[in-house]
């Protein structure tokens, strides 16, 4: 019985998840993108369109040279040059821009992700200047209900997370009759809208109701997108926890199988949704009592959070137990002690970063600061990528006493440490922009104005 208590809180841990995998997919990178799009609207708005051109160009064929050419980030970078032609009045190649962006997208994205939003606005923009008002008032009105069927998304993800099932299915419900009606029936948005109806069926117990839905938008997802596309392995995720649920664990693992094999298929840049559809497999292994085969999926994903993530997110931490539960159950205890020694380090040393973020007396702040990176530094040794946040954090710390030259020294040391662990195009350090203009003083000729 306690097994199985363990079991349900790693599921819905993972429920959780699900929403913010594809966070690991895009990174860093959207920040360098935003940052992109605000500056050549800043300079489109400034007349100086010109010069935002090489910026843009520039964009995309570093996001191309980093990940690849069919990655959403270079679906973000063509949409920020389709603006820039636009605005010099080349509506023949600002088009082509978008409808390159519109396959990366239709391949990789949620058919309502922002990026589609955006996509939509920029081609009815296109429309208008072009002579295609009809087409034009389309497009706006696709935007416009994008945009509503997310906002309404937002409000009923929120109830969701408090346990407010009964209070967000009218809401639900009410997102998908409205995305129905103004979007039509076969707009896989209006499908992916069902989706919360469904989880707060799910919620509610009522389990016979979500299967349905679920089952229903699974086959209209696949006959669009196919089998590999990240909502279809979303919905067979969602399904398969809903199958746990019930305790109905073989089913359940059948269909986390089946999204695993997709997820590896067709999402291999996205690290997050694959490690989930993993650790997803691995609690049905689970509690069908099969650890051995539960164990490798628990290394996998483990090693691709470790590789997307920091060392403190509780993702992290609960996947270190998750592994040491399996280990146990195989009579393993040895091997399971010090993944648990571990995880219980980084559940001490993000307690006091979480102190000194909280902490209002700047000494106090760098006191708790300085306090986690020696504990880092003694449990993890001086070169450890676990040094990496403490460091940042003890930055901020004397960048808020004013301490600017030391803020700068530790800044640039947990930089050095993400780049030698992995490697100096990883996406895990933050930007600048997060330490106040004067950290970055010595980094202005390395970073983009915007950027600090």
């Amino acid at each position: 019985m306690q097994a199985t208590k363990r079991l349900l809180v790693v599921v819905a841990m993972l429920v959780m998840g699900i929403a913010t995998a594809s966070r690991f997919a895009l990174g860093q990178a959207n920040d360098d993108l935003y940052s992109l799009e605000r500056e050549v609207s800043a300079l489109i708005a400034a007349g100086k369109v010109a010069d935002a051109m090489p910026l843009a160009e520039r964009q995309v064929a570093a996001e191309e040279g980093r990940h690849g050419a069919e990655h959403p980030s270079v679906g973000l970078a063509l949409l920020t040059l389709a603006e820039v032609h636009g605005a010099l009045s080349q509506y023949a190649e600002a088009e082509r821009d978008v409808a390159r962006a519109r396959a990366i997208f239709d391949r990789w994205l949620d058919p309502a992700d922002t990026g589609f939003i955006r996509l939509t606005r920029i081609l009815a923009s296109i429309y208008q200047a072009t002579g295609r008002p009809n087409e034009a008032n389309l497009a706006r009105k696709e935007a416009a209900a994008l945009e509503q069927s997310l906002v309404a998304g937002s409000q009923v993800y929120e109830l969701w997370r408090a346990s407010r099932f009964a209070d967000a299915l009218p809401i639900a419900e009410r997102r998908a009759a409205l995305a129905e009606q103004q979007l039509g029936k076969d707009h896989p948005a209006a499908t992916l809208a069902l989706f919360d109806v469904a989880a707060q069926y799910q919620g509610l117990n009522r389990f016979g109701e979500a299967e349905e839905i679920y089952r229903r938008a699974i086959a209209a997802l696949e006959a669009r997108f196919g089998r590999a596309h990240p909502s279809v392995v979303g919905a067979m995720g969602n399904l398969g926890i809903l199958l746990m649920n019930q305790t109905r664990y073989a089913e359940a693992a059948a269909i986390f199988r089946d999204a695993m094999e997709s997820a590896e298929q067709g999402l291999k840049w996205d690290a997050g949704k694959l490690a989930y559809i993993q650790q997803y497999l691995a609690s049905a292994y689970g509690a069908l009592g099969r650890h051995a085969d539960a164990e490798p999926l628990w290394r996998r994903s483990l090693v691709a959070y470790e590789k997307n993530i920091q060392p403190y997110d509780p993702t992290i931490r609960n996947s270190l137990k998750a592994l040491a539960g399996a280990l146990t159950a195989q009579g393993r205890v040895s091997d399971a002690e010090p993944l648990l020694v571990r995880s219980a380090a980084l559940d001490a040393i993000a307690s006091i970063l979480d102190q000194s973020l909280a902490e209002t007396e700047p000494k106090k702040s760098l006191a708790l600061a300085q306090r986690a990176v020696a504990l880092a530094e003694q449990r993890f040794g001086p070169d450890h990528l676990a040094n990496a946040l403490p460091l940042k954090v003890l930055a901020r710390s004397h960048q808020a006493a004013g301490q600017f030259a030391e803020a700068e020294r530790h800044f640039q040391r947990g930089q050095k440490l993400f780049e030698d662990v992995l490697g100096p195009t990883t996406t895990l350090w933050p930007a600048c922009s997060r330490l106040a203009p004067s950290c970055c003083r010595s980094r202005a000729d390395t970073r983009k104005p915007s950027r600090c």
